[in-house]
């Protein structure tokens, strides 16, 4: 029996254009601006500790994000390890992502889970945040964009862009994961990223964890079953 909510949430954007007055622009032309509206639904499944409902405790927060091909419900690792039966001691959001084709729209995930942290006791100091495979280019992409969001983020056969990296807080930390035998995402994504944080200032615990053996989707597995990955996370706070 599923311990996930499933649910869908509507969201409305507006989205500024600019536009240009013609070419070559007069001196007394000036550039307008038209806003447009965006709407987006974005369905998302809600795992909750199984004594969320005996306590007014604040809970950690993990916001997972998918790989490309997992966009059914509980089709990827870690939702279908929550649904069969494994115990987390936080609270847990899957959002799916509308579009197969193309990346996680961050902008929709950060406003579901500002929602999910209003309406939930989230210990807003401890909001972690992983993702696999093209949910781990997303998860580098929210560590850049929000940087004062996350405790830690856990990209797993992932990569991004490492000039970037300097957006990130000083004291977020990192863990990643990728296999040696990856034929999807090659090793050296996840190795750029890498040496780019620790290439920068700041106090942060940067850990990565390469498998020999192990190609894209035996990654994830093993990331996601190790008890020291979730001792570490739970241990990091913004705090």
């Amino acid at each position: 029996m599923t311990k996930f909510t499933r649910a869908s949430a509507y969201f409305g954007f507006a989205v500024a254009t600019t536009l240009g007055l013609g070419s070559p622009v007069a001196a007394d032309q000036t550039e307008q601006v038209m806003e447009t509206s965006v709407s987006e639904v974005m369905d998302y499944l809600l795992y909750l500790p199984e004594d969320y409902q005996e306590n007014e405790k604040d809970y950690p927060l993990v916001l997972y994000l998918h790989g490309g091909g997992s966009e059914d419900f509980g089709n990827d690792f870690m939702t279908q390890t929550a649904a069969t039966g494994t115990e987390y001691p936080f609270i847990m959001v899957s959002p799916r992502n509308p579009n197969p084709e193309t990346f996680m729209p961050i902008q929709t995930v950060k406003t579901l889970l500002d929602e999910v942290v209003a309406s939930e006791r989230v210990d807003e100091n401890r909001i972690y945040l992983a993702g696999n495979s093209r949910g781990a280019y997303a998860a580098w992409l929210m560590a850049m964009q929000y940087p004062d969001q996350f405790a830690a983020v856990v990209p797993v056969s992932g990569g991004g862009i490492p000039h970037y990296l300097n957006r990130v807080a000083p004291g977020v930390d990192f863990w990643v994961f990728h296999g040696a035998q990856d034929d999807v995402i090659s090793l050296s994504s996840s190795v750029e990223m890498v040496e780019r944080l620790q290439g920068l200032e700041g106090e942060r615990d940067i850990r990565f964890t390469v498998y020999p053996d192990a190609g894209h989707e035996e990654t994830d597995r093993r990331a996601f079953t190790d008890p020291a990955l979730f001792e570490w996370m739970l241990s990091q706070s913004k705090e």
